[in-house]
């Protein structure tokens, strides 16, 4: 399985420890350096593209047009943060999305029941 996450550098190494930790490989970009390299963002969606699943942390920034709108509906993306507002940019059932955004936020994944 291959994961691509695109978000804020602090955010990185949790999901590169859990990627390693469970054996997958994860393609991991920052946000700040895609802002003014066009080149740097073709390669991060073509790193999407080439993804099973897709994590982002997405804000009001412009880039988000160019690498959500480079995304085909069919590839799981999963929007994740500190608040459900860009829940909506997930192409997942939305409990997916709640579980990696608790994972996010408190670094445990919660399941029901306990």
């Amino acid at each position: 399985m291959k994961i691509t996450i695109v978000a804020w550098g602090s955010e990185l190494l949790q999901f590169s420890g859990a990627a390693r930790e469970a054996g997958i490989a994860l393609s991991a970009w920052q946000v700040h350096e895609l802002r003014d390299d066009s080149e740097k963002r073709r390669r991060c969606i073509e790193a999407c593209l080439g993804s099973d699943i897709v994590l982002v942390h997405p804000s009001n920034d412009p880039l988000w047009d160019d690498i959500l709108g480079g995304l085909p509906e069919d590839l799981p993306v999963i929007a994740f943060g500190y608040t459900d507002a860009w829940w909506s940019a997930s192409t997942v059932p939305l409990a997916v999305v709640s579980t990696v955004s608790a994972y996010f936020l408190y670094g445990v994944l919660r399941t029901s029941g306990t």
